[in-house]
C-alpha cells in the first residue's frame, strides 16, 4: 500500500463552508482549496491509506473517478508548496496530463467538482498606506509621504526638509 503525502506542517486551516482556506505562515501566503481539495485534505488526515482514499472519493461523487481526482488533488497542493517535502519519493499516480484527467472526469457525466487551488499573496501594510504625495493639502505632517507638512498657505505636503518655521507637528513643542 502506497503512503500519501501529508500536509507541511506550520499551516493554519479554517474552514468556509465547504471549502477550506489555508495559511502558509512561512512563505506569506493563503491557499483557498475547493471542496474537492478541501476533502482529499480531511481523507488524508485520517491517515488511511491511498485506495481508502480513492474509495471515499468515489462514493462522495457517485463515479469512479477517485483516483484521478486524488491525483489531481495531490498534483495541485504539491505545485502550491503545501505538501511536506520529506515525502519527495511520494509516487506519480498518472503519467497523464491534468487536462486528460479532466476530459476522463467530464466524460464520466457526474457533477464533480475538479480539484482546484486559488494562491493569493497578501500585499505588505506599508503598500496600502493613505499618506498624501507632494503638494497635497494637509493640517499634519503624519499625513504626508514626506513627513513634512509645510504650514505657509494652507498646509501643503514638503519635499521633507522641515524647519519648526515651515512644518506643523514636525517637532514636538
Amino acid at each position: 500500500m502506497l503512503n500519501l503525502p501529508t500536509l507541511r506542517s506550520g499551516l493554519r486551516r479554517h474552514i468556509l463552508d465547504d471549502q477550506l482556506l489555508v495559511y502558509d505562515t512561512q512563505s506569506d501566503q493563503i491557499h483557498l482549496l475547493n471542496s474537492t481539495t478541501a476533502k482529499v485534505i480531511e481523507l488524508v488526515d485520517e491517515g488511511i491509506g491511498r485506495n481508502e482514499v480513492v474509495k471515499r472519493l468515489d462514493q462522495i461523487n457517485g463515479a469512479a473517478r477517485g483516483e484521478d481526482l486524488l491525483s489531481l488533488a495531490l498534483g495541485d497542493l504539491r505545485s502550491a508548496g503545501l505538501l511536506d517535502t520529506e515525502d519527495a519519493e511520494a509516487p506519480k499516480f498518472h503519467e497523464t496530463t491534468r487536462r486528460q484527467m479532466v476530459q476522463r472526469i467530464a466524460a464520466a457525466g457526474a457533477a464533480i467538482l475538479i480539484p482546484a487551488i486559488v494562491t493569493l499573496a497578501p500585499r505588505p501594510a506599508g503598500a496600502q498606506g493613505t499618506q498624501f504625495p507632494l503638494g497635497t493639502a494637509c493640517t499634519a505632517s503624519s499625513q504626508c509621504a514626506s513627513g513634512c507638512c509645510a504650514s505657509n498657505s494652507a498646509g501643503t505636503c514638503s519635499n521633507g526638509k522641515c524647519s519648526p518655521n515651515t512644518c506643523t507637528s514636525c517637532h514636538p513643542g
